[in-house]
């Protein structure tokens, strides 16, 4: 990648890339909160940055005046990434999320509970007798793609494939656009596949 413009202003020209950013943002986004709650920089075609929890959940509210069907900050042209509930608006998100809320109900998530707790246990002995570990990718990031990869119907040794494309989607692609399109390209290959096999087969899970 070739070198960057080094950020003088974090407020008016911040860089999601600047080596500051990404090795420790959280002084930078103090700063943000005390002296300037919304940055904005012309990298990246322009984006604007909210710093506060108030600004963010009042912006994911306010579908009137935002969007979410452009969800990805890169350099040059990205693509519309069309991945709905996650990149639709109101009305059409109104008809994902009738489909999805069963699924996450109270009632639907407890009878969860018993098979998360095992696999948690089964990571705590994993890690239990080593001298050093990370507990996020030892622990943390293993619980959730291995309980949703159970909710779809898929091993449990598929979140490691998951959690691999989530880190080549949200981070190693940030800088290099062919790692993202390899990932979506694998995932959309993945999924099709599984909806062939339930099309002949419905009661595979």
């Amino acid at each position: 990648m070739s070198a960057r413009k080094p950020v003088s202003d974090w407020a008016n020209d911040f860089d999601l890339l600047d080596p500051e950013w990404t090795q420790n943002p959280y002084p930078i986004w103090d700063e943000l909160r005390n002296k300037c709650p919304i940055a904005h920089t012309e990298r990246f075609n322009g984006v604007s940055f909210p710093a506060r929890y108030e600004d963010i959940r009042a912006i994911a509210y306010d579908t009137e005046h935002f969007s979410s069907r452009q969800i990805i900050v890169r350099d040059g042209n990205p693509p519309l990434v069309v991945s709905p509930p996650l990149t639709s608006d109101p009305p059409a998100h109104s008809g994902y999320k009738r489909v999805l809320l069963p699924a996450f109900t109270p009632a639907a998530i407890e009878g969860y509970a018993p098979q998360t707790r095992a696999i948690c246990r089964e990571l705590l002995e994993r890690i239990g007798d080593k001298r050093h570990g990370d507990g996020a990718t030892d622990y943390v990031q293993e619980i959730p793609v291995r309980v949703i990869a159970s909710m779809l119907g898929v091993s449990e040794r598929e979140g490691d494939r998951f959690r691999r494309w989530i880190h080549e989607f949200v981070g190693l692609g940030v800088a290099d656009p062919s790692v993202m399109t390899r990932a979506l390209n694998e995932m959309n290959g993945f999924f099709s596949n599984e909806i062939r096999k339930r099309r002949i087969h419905p009661d595979t899970t």
